[in-house]
């Protein structure tokens, strides 16, 4: 028969060892996230920001959207427009956009980055 100091012994090693196995894979998953977490915070952006212009679509501007674009990318004035259902306002500054014909009810202000 085994003694009880020597299942004692027994019972702390394999502690220890259940102990130190935790303590290693627990380093390395905080590893595997810092890693992770660098690599979203370095990632490129998909897209260029610099030149994005901004403006909510309002009376005749909504109304005629297809007719707005087709003019700026004919024009050379824009490489791409899209219509999205809001406008991100972070990092951007506000400007006037305005033109001879433009009647005041369609007076909208837009914002570049």
């Amino acid at each position: 028969m085994i003694s009880t100091a020597q299942s004692a012994v027994n019972f702390r090693k394999l502690f220890v060892v259940i102990q130190f196995s935790c303590a290693g894979f627990l380093i390395i998953a905080t590893l595997g996230v810092y890693k992770q977490l660098q690599f979203i915070k370095n990632r490129p952006n998909r897209m260029e920001t610099s030149g994005l212009v901004q403006m909510p679509l309002k009376g005749q501007l909504f109304q005629k959207y297809d007719v707005l674009k087709c003019k700026l990318l004919s024009s050379g004035a824009v490489l791409s427009m899209c219509n999205l259902g809001s406008i991100a306002a972070q990092n951007s500054t506000t400007t006037v956009i305005e033109w001879p014909e433009m009647s005041e009810s369609d007076k909208n202000m837009s914002s570049t980055r």
